[in-house]
């Protein structure tokens, strides 16, 4: 009876994306006026950007961890249950918890006529209120200036790096789309960002309006890479002018399990946030920043399963993030072919998404996830770009519905709409000795994990 209840709220909560997305803070502020205010329970770090929020977040919470505070984490979207977006100390809020605030904070939603994120922000603070955490991280789910996660006062603002996303929204010029992320920057308090040219100019400038001090990566704090493998990587940095501590004789060597080079940046990011922290007065030593880094976890980022063959899920979907798969992949995977996976869903720029990635592809497998939002398996396929089309591609099987048959040599794609479908495509297609990789969206990768049994992290 009380999972056929929880079951119920849960299908509730999720109607209320038919709303839309809303951005307009009004809406959120009245829902927590509702819920007592509980935001101004907590202290915060709100952190934005166009990618490695979320991981940059992910880093700064396990530092914080560490260093033995109490720390919520909400992020955004999930993988596949909502509860990944809310965690205390690194663990997801427990479905007795999460029922309990569904069934005082849905209906409210649903009266107030707020949408999904509001209400799942106003969930998610409350829930943090409760557990009395002293400090949340907070991750911007779109833009900065209007999302709802702005009602917050961060004591730091994090804008991890800038480029062309959600133009249609946010504005079509680097200068429009840094200073909608701008927008969470609070005065006379810091803001860290790693983004460059354009965009760091209008960061700088709202900040001197504000009188924020400005600790850019690459200045404030230099960081170099040494090594890098499919365990992680090891690299320096040096925090310039740091008064106190191991940084101020030199650099540190600091050690993120998470894959890829652009890790390095996230990871610096959160260095400079808990740097700027611990000039507050929150405690955090050298040895929290060096064992919090490699603890750090945060699941579907270059996220290996199995080995014969091997699975690879990346939650890339807009060019700059596909970039950076395609360097992983002709990097840490160098000496293996991979067979894609790709499924994405309307607001992207799908075409540049497919060039900067399908070149390190042998076959891809279009497909779409079971979502409103997912583009059509065959429409994304015309969306390959003419300069990857003309590498000599040639389509395998025959109608959408009737997937890949046989593996294939040189470069080939298919259609699957289904995405457990697809992965049995992939699974036909791809040698013991090849990589499969995930992509597109986080729906694609939510669903192909399910496919493998893999559900909810419950830790990270």
């Amino acid at each position: 009876m009380r999972q056929a209840r929880y079951e119920s709220l849960i299908r509730r909560l999720y109607s209320l994306e038919k709303r839309g997305m809303r951005f307009d803070l009004g809406g959120t502020r009245s829902l927590l006026k509702k819920l007592g205010n509980p935001h101004r329970g907590f202290s915060s770090v709100l952190v934005a950007g166009t990618n490695g929020k979320g991981s940059t977040c992910s880093f700064l919470s396990s530092i914080l961890n560490s260093a033995g505070h109490e720390t919520g984490l909400y992020t955004s979207p999930h993988l596949v249950d909502f509860r990944e977006r809310i965690r205390v100390s690194g663990g997801c809020i427990p479905r007795e918890h999460a029922m309990d605030l569904l069934s005082s904070v849905v209906p409210i939603g649903e009266r107030g006529g707020h949408s999904f994120f509001e209400t799942l922000t106003g969930l998610a603070f409350r829930y943090f209120h409760d557990r009395r955490v002293p400090m949340v991280v907070a991750e911007v789910g779109l833009g900065g200036r209007l999302d709802s996660t702005n009602v917050l006062s961060p004591l730091v603002s994090v804008i991890t790096g800038v480029s062309i996303e959600h133009s249609h929204i946010l504005g079509a010029t680097l200068s429009a789309i840094a200073g909608e992320k701008a927008g969470i920057i609070r005065r006379r308090r810091p803001v860290v960002t790693a983004a460059r040219g354009k965009a760091l100019e209008t960061i700088e400038k709202r900040a001197a309006d504000l009188g924020a001090e400005v600790l850019r990566l690459g200045r404030e704090l230099r960081v170099t890479r040494k090594f890098e493998s499919r365990a992680g990587s090891v690299f320096s940095a040096r925090l310039a002018g740091a008064p106190t501590g191991a940084e101020a004789r030199g650099s540190t060597d600091y050690f993120v399990g998470l894959r890829g080079a652009f890790q390095v940046r996230n990871a610096g990011c959160a260095i400079l946030a808990a740097s700027c922290l611990r000039e507050m007065g929150v405690d955090v030593d050298d040895s929290a920043l060096q064992d919090g880094l490699s603890r750090a976890q945060w699941p579907g980022r270059l996220e290996e399963w199995g080995w014969t063959p091997c699975f690879l899920f990346d939650v890339a979907h807009n060019p700059e993030a596909a970039s950076r798969l395609a360097e992983a992949l002709s990097t840490l995977y160098a000496g293996k072919s991979v067979v894609a996976v790709v499924g994405m869903v309307r607001d992207k720029d799908h075409r540049r998404f497919l060039g900067r990635l399908l070149p390190r592809v042998r076959h891809v497998v279009f497909t779409q996830a079971a979502c409103d939002r997912a583009v059509p398996a065959e429409e994304l396929k015309d969306c390959m770009p003419q300069s990857v089309a003309g590498m000599g591609w040639s389509r395998v099987g025959g109608k959408a519905s009737e997937g890949v048959v046989g593996k294939t040599r040189g470069k080939a794609w298919s259609v699957t709409p289904g995405v457990p479908q697809a992965m049995d495509a992939a699974l036909s297609i791809a040698g013991k000795d090849e990589l499969v990789c995930v992509t597109g969206s986080f729906y694609t990768v939510g669903e192909a994990m399910q496919c493998l049994g893999i559900g909810v992290r419950e830790r990270v």
